[in-house]
Formats: structure tokens, sequence, C-alpha cells
């Protein structure tokens, strides 16, 4: 396991902040995803 997931597993780093951290990866890539199609790049624009 990565050293940030350690972390977060051991409590030191707080659910919510946990929460926010998963929701900006999941959003990450999806949008690295979505590149490739031309519809969703010109709505996006």
């Amino acid at each position: 396991m990565s050293v940030l997931t350690d972390i977060a597993e051991s409590g030191f780093v707080p659910d919510a902040l946990v929460r926010v951290g998963i929701r900006r990866l999941v959003g990450l890539r999806l949008r690295e995803e979505h590149d490739d199609d031309p519809q969703i790049r010109e709505e996006r624009s």
C-alpha cells in the first residue's frame, strides 16, 4: 500500500478530508476519460 493510504487508514486524517480527496481524484479521472470525446469536450468549452 502507499504511504498516503496507510496514513488515511490509521486515522490521522479525518474521514471528511479523505472523502474530499477521493472526490477530487474521481473528478480528474472522469475528465481525463472524456477528453477523447469531442462532444463532451465541446460542451465544456
